[in-house]
């Protein structure tokens, strides 16, 4: 799970949309249009990027702190931020069995709402439906995963940062290309299989007040296992391409049906790379965070995402 610091403050102004899911909550999120000065394509053919945030984050902190927006305008694309459910500004995706919060403990349909979004993207602004893709930070990203295994009609791909893993909940059976980042001293999703992982939000505030508490674990299925379960469905040949794009090392089947990657950050930790840290650096409260996530390794993911897929 992506850790927030309570005591930070992660706001940024921003047009909110919203709409009533048929679950009766009032679900959001943000999103850049490119305008239409730029050299973007014609909005009837514009591809969609939805990012989602990791647990005990938010939309507008996503939107703040990376670069995807930028990134629309140079490559012609929407950007879209949705909020997950929870209270004030964390919240939190039901992603696995096992993961997270008070999604997962009402048992919400993300699915369903993010297929109802791409739907309200397709009225507003036609989009191009063949192109939507997903990018997930930790909590976000198994959410990500479990939307494309269960709706691979609606989403045509998926980036996932620091992903748990689908913990068993779906196993993908279509071909989709996956790009799949990860920090071999990721702390709060492992790199290497864990049966129990995370527990970062309560490390942080043990260490920022001094007191014991419990932490809530959940399992990670690896970075390599997660690349090998997008793998399957490919016929991925055996044989390897790899490169180096800044801090990361990837690799990918010379021959597949559609392309899985896995991008190695030797020594990252949980931080998003690339991204602004959310806090005051110096206060207590941002070093028993960035104590638990790592500085974010120098990568720019939404540079990679956008060659990747576009």
């Amino acid at each position: 799970m992506h850790v927030v610091v309570a005591i930070a403050a992660l706001a940024v102004a921003s047009t909110t949309h919203s709409f009533v899911t048929p679950d009766g909550r009032t679900r959001s999120w943000h999103e850049h249009v490119p305008p239409s000065s730029s050299k973007a394509a014609p909005p009837r053919s514009m591809p969609v990027v939805i990012v989602l945030h990791g647990g005990g984050g938010n939309g507008e902190s996503v939107e703040k702190n990376t670069s995807f927006a930028q990134k629309a305008d140079e490559r012609g694309f929407i950007a879209v931020y949705p909020e997950g459910v929870g209270h004030a500004k964390f919240h939190t995706w039901n992603a696995n069995a096992r993961c997270c919060g008070e999604a997962l403990q009402e048992h919400v349909d993300d699915v369903a709402f993010l297929v109802s979004l791409v739907e309200q993207l397709a009225k507003e602004h036609g989009i191009d439906r063949k192109r939507v893709f997903l990018v997930g930070h930790s909590n976000g990203a198994a959410m990500a995963e479990r939307a494309l295994c269960e709706r691979p009609d609606v989403f045509a791909g998926a980036a996932v940062v620091s992903s748990p893993g689908l913990a068993g909940i779906c196993t993908p059976k279509q071909a989709r290309p996956v790009l799949v980042i990860h920090g071999t001293a990721d702390k709060c999703a492992s790199y290497e299989p864990k049966p129990e992982c995370g527990g970062c939000w309560e490390r942080a505030l043990s260490s920022l007040f001094g007191v014991d508490m419990k932490p809530t674990l959940f399992s990670c299925d690896g970075a390599q296992a997660i690349a090998d379960s997008w793998r399957n469905p490919t016929n991925a040949s055996t044989d390897m391409i790899t490169r180096t794009v800044e801090a990361a090392q990837c690799a990918r089947a010379k021959t597949a049906t559609a392309p899985v990657e896995l991008c190695t950050i030797e020594g990252g930790g949980h931080a998003f790379p690339g991204d602004v840290v959310p806090c005051r650096r110096g206060r207590r409260a941002c070093e028993a965070y960035v104590s638990e996530v790592g500085e974010p390794a120098k990568l720019d993911v939404p540079a990679l995402v956008a060659s990747f897929f576009l």
